[in-house]
């Protein structure tokens, strides 16, 4: 069948016929469950007769679908696969549609850095999906509705489908692989390219973050939250940091990227605890070497991540 989300530039230039197949009263109490109710109406084996018995006032089994299920979904596809051209539907219609055709969920925080990484991928691979913010400020993320999503409450969780995954580089991973006919190229096809990817990859998480990680919270959320960076373990990390930007600079001395000659999933990881940095003290570390310097720089450019950071 085709997807829906194809015909939505065609509808722009369809007659105004503006059907209003969905009231503001059905809108509202299709927010809730739409995604499984979609699910089990389109594997029913009598879909289409399901679909072209939709009508106003129906008092039958189907007319509880119809309350739920969104009615422009239905007609839609009714038209597609009878291969004529799709009815025009409301503005708000239309973003209902697009809410429920869109598989993938993302729970997490805007001041999230792993929620960031995701975003990125996200970005960069120009998928649509859902965000559903946590309020970690009210401990959201430690309820029970939110573990059985992430089971150590922490952000983000992500959902394709009937997928479940936690932990923010296993899901930019999973997305740069299934999606990668999609957007731009964030892995390699060839095996040798990819080992060295990943290679880089594992010093990120490994070396990188919990070193950035720590110089981040000391010189940006603690000042955030009016308290005092502990000079020493700034001096500490500080010390680390150049030494790892020591092998960082010989390594861009030699390929454009640390994955490889051409921006990947290795670069990516680095840009939310980067962009914290960048605001203090610590980017003199970066300036100080003429590779990392210019690689920090057009990483942090690219039109994805500044997306990621102003939407």
């Amino acid at each position: 069948m085709a997807n829906p989300l194809l015909w939505f530039d065609h509808m722009e230039n369809q007659e105004e016929k503006h059907m209003d197949y969905l009231s503001e009263e059905e809108y509202n109490r299709s927010r809730m469950g739409m995604s499984d109710v979609f699910a089990k109406v389109f594997k029913c084996a009598s879909c289409l007769c399901v679909i072209e018995g939709l009508k106003e006032g129906e008092t039958d089994e189907w007319a509880t679908w119809a309350d739920v299920v969104v009615r422009p979904v239905l007609v839609l596809l009714s038209w597609i696969n009878h291969h004529q051209n799709p009815p025009s539907v409301n503005q708000s219609s239309r973003n209902l549609l697009r809410t429920i055709i869109m598989a993938i969920k993302l729970y997490g925080s805007f001041i999230s850095t792993a929620t960031h990484r995701v975003r990125a991928v996200l970005a960069e691979k120009v998928l649509e999906y859902e965000f559903i913010n946590i309020d970690m400020a009210n401990i959201q993320h430690k309820k029970p509705e939110f573990l059985s999503r992430s089971p150590f409450g922490q952000v983000p969780a992500f959902e394709d489908g009937d997928l479940k995954l936690f932990e923010s580089r296993a899901i930019t991973q999973y997305i740069a692989h299934t999606y990668a006919d999609k957007g731009n190229d964030l892995i390699f096809k060839d095996p040798k390219k990819m080992a060295i990817l990943m290679v880089w990859m594992e010093v990120e998480s490994q070396r990188y973050e919990p070193v950035s990680g720590k110089l981040a919270w000391e010189l940006v959320l603690k000042p955030m939250f009016g308290m005092t960076p502990d000079v020493m373990i700034v001096k500490e990390n500080e010390k680390k940091l150049e030494e790892l930007l020591d092998v960082y600079e010989s390594r861009l001395s030699e390929s454009k990227y640390l994955g490889g000659d051409c921006f990947t999933l290795a670069d990516l990881h680095h840009l939310p605890t980067m962009k914290s940095l960048m605001e203090t003290q610590v980017k003199k570390l970066f300036d100080a070497r003429p590779h990392v310097g210019a690689w920090a720089t057009e990483i942090q450019s690219r039109p994805a991540w500044v997306k990621t950071l102003t939407s």
